[in-house]
């Protein structure tokens, strides 16, 4: 599935709530079938989608306790050694989620104030 098709799906389950028939007379203008669309509303998620939403809620949760101050490598620690997680975790994998998320390490980077002495 397209991300294309995936927002014109969800955009048409918020319009379609409103009024009765535009479902069918998005669908058509957008190519999509009908069947496809209410095979998306009543699809199960994956594993790997599972894992992400939790993975998604726990690195919130880290991000916020740690006033914003927490990157990829330390969250990875933290994620490693939480029970509630039995599955592997790769670096990779909380760096593309931290993107996903908008989560930049706030940080402030110090700042030196040399003065060149004059010979």
């Amino acid at each position: 599935m397209t991300v294309q098709h995936k927002l014109a799906y969800q955009s048409i389950q918020e319009i379609g709530a409103n009024s009765h028939g535009s479902q069918a007379i998005i669908l058509r203008k957008l190519g999509l079938s009908r069947q496809a669309y209410h095979q998306w509303l009543h699809r199960e998620p994956t594993p790997w989608a599972q894992q992400e939403e939790l993975l998604k809620g726990k690195m919130t949760k880290l991000f916020k306790q740690h006033r914003q101050c927490i990157e990829a490598g330390k969250m990875k620690l933290y994620l490693e050694h939480d029970e509630s997680i039995d599955f592997y975790v790769s670096l990779k994998r909380v760096k593309r989620l931290t993107t996903v998320l908008h989560f930049k390490c706030q940080s402030r980077i110090k700042k030196h104030h040399r003065v060149k002495q004059e010979e």
